[in-house]
């Protein structure tokens, strides 16, 4: 017996509706919701950080390998694209010390790994691309990439952050607690990309489950050698 109901409501030309396409939308729509529920807390993050006209970020970063160290330091940031950053640490068994300071026109730093103290122009965007760097892949990404300090033998040039740390394949993962904070695990990952080359990146972040800011970054680098973790811990 066939019930003349679902044989309209699966007609189009009865007024009715095709259920395959109904089912199909419904397929699609699931996993599509799920992905936006994560990728929009990463993005109110990221939109938080960004409205702020000063920032004062406390960090700490571990780099577990023979050749990797361990670093910690302070940043400050201000609209007009005013930044100081101190970082002081070890990398493959040498002490490390870096200073790098913005008025909003030049930029100046000195350290250890520096023959001379160094002077540029700021860039143009400085201010917003530390926090995309920051928000993306940790702050010390900054200083591997010429976001805040540009090479002195080439041609400087400005540069856009949004392009260079993609982010992509949001999931929300469990709810944990770094030292007393209840914080929200976000996953994504993160596509670098210079001169043409790309690097795929899985990340973690810890938000602060009241705030929203992120506590705790672990990027794991696929190199030749295997999976290498970096560990980017945040205070505010």
């Amino acid at each position: 017996m066939r019930l003349r109901g679902l044989e309209q409501l699966d007609d189009p030309r009865k007024g009715g509706v095709n259920m395959n396409l109904v089912f199909v939308a419904l397929l699609l729509t699931a996993p599509a919701q799920e992905k936006n529920e994560a990728e929009e807390l990463y993005r109110k993050m990221e939109k938080q950080l960004t409205a702020a006209k000063t920032l004062q970020v406390s960090f700490e970063m571990d780099i577990p390998s023979d050749k990797g160290g361990k670093f910690k330091g302070i940043l400050w940031l201000a609209d007009g694209n005013k930044l100081r950053m101190d970082i002081s640490g070890e990398m493959a068994g040498q002490k490390v010390k870096l200073e790098i300071v913005s008025d909003g026109t030049k930029l100046k730093a000195s350290g250890s790994e520096m023959p001379k103290p160094m002077e540029q122009a700021t860039q143009k965007k400085l201010k917003d691309n530390v926090v995309t760097v920051m928000t993306r892949a940790g702050l010390f990404a900054g200083l591997f990439f010429p976001i805040i300090i540009t090479d002195p033998e080439e041609q400087p040039k400005e540069l856009d952050a949004d392009a260079m740390f993609g982010v992509s394949e949001f999931k929300l993962g469990p709810k944990e607690k770094i030292g007393q904070q209840e914080a929200q695990v976000l996953e994504y990952t993160l596509t670098l990309t210079e001169a043409g080359r790309k690097k795929l990146m899985s990340v973690s972040v810890w938000l602060d489950a009241k705030t929203n800011l992120p506590l705790q970054r672990v990027l794991l680098v696929q190199e030749y050698s295997g999976p290498r973790k970096l560990d980017h811990r945040l205070s505010y």
